[in-house]
């Protein structure tokens, strides 16, 4: 599915105070200089450049051991995350739980899931690269991929070996609006509605290590 909306986003790296301002129109970017400071703990939503499609929690329930998929851009608070200064990637829904890799080690192919947040658990850390990939501190030759490779609605969100395809790319988009006082229903078909809600937003990017 292709964005056909056209945004602004930012680029932000969290404390540095400079950044690329970006304007998305249709099949490409225009880069632009700006000035920036932004502090952490704001709203994110993580995008698949490739597909247009959200990280998002499944089946919008906050147990641990929840799966994570791609799916259309509802920009709920299903889809919202926290990344706190010690990169990792916390729900907004789900105060507390943060993403996590299902079981122990460091398995191609294991589950990426909500876990409630223990500090200092280095599988809980992540680090997004200047190309997009999100590798994770314990397993760091491993990142977020799309499972198959086939970035469709409901797909699953797996740990994987880095090798920069298009399924292992992200962008994090800050929402430029203020964070909402009361959570969303959760629609009966996450699957029906077309687009992002916010027409401004801004994006930004892990520490690089």
């Amino acid at each position: 599915m292709k964005i056909k909306h056209s945004w602004n986003i930012l680029l932000v790296a969290l404390g540095r105070p400079t950044a690329s301002l970006l304007e998305r129109v249709d099949e490409g970017y225009i880069a632009r200089k700006a000035l920036v400071t932004e502090s952490a703990s704001q709203n994110f939503f993580i995008i698949n450049p490739a597909s247009g499609h959200l990280l998002t929690i499944n089946d919008t329930v906050c147990d641990s051991g929840t799966p994570l998929i791609i799916d259309l851009n509802q920009t709920d608070a299903w889809q919202k995350w926290v990344i706190n200064q010690d990169n990792t990637i916390e729900s907004l829904h789900c105060p507390g739980m943060v993403v996590d890799i299902q079981g122990s080690g460091c398995p191609n192919g294991a589950m990426i899931v909500i876990a409630p947040k223990v500090d200092s658990l280095d599988r809980q850390v992540w680090t997004r690269r200047e190309d997009g990939v999100i590798w994770n501190a314990n397993c760091n030759t491993q990142a977020l991929d799309i499972n198959t490779g086939v970035a469709t609605p409901g797909q699953g969100i797996i740990l994987w070996g880095i090798h920069g395809g298009l399924n292992q790319r992200w962008e994090l988009i800050l929402e430029e609006t203020s964070q909402p006082t009361a959570m969303p229903t959760p629609s009966p078909s996450r699957r029906s509605a077309k687009g992002m809600k916010s027409k401004y937003i801004k994006e930004n990017v892990f520490d690089s290590k």
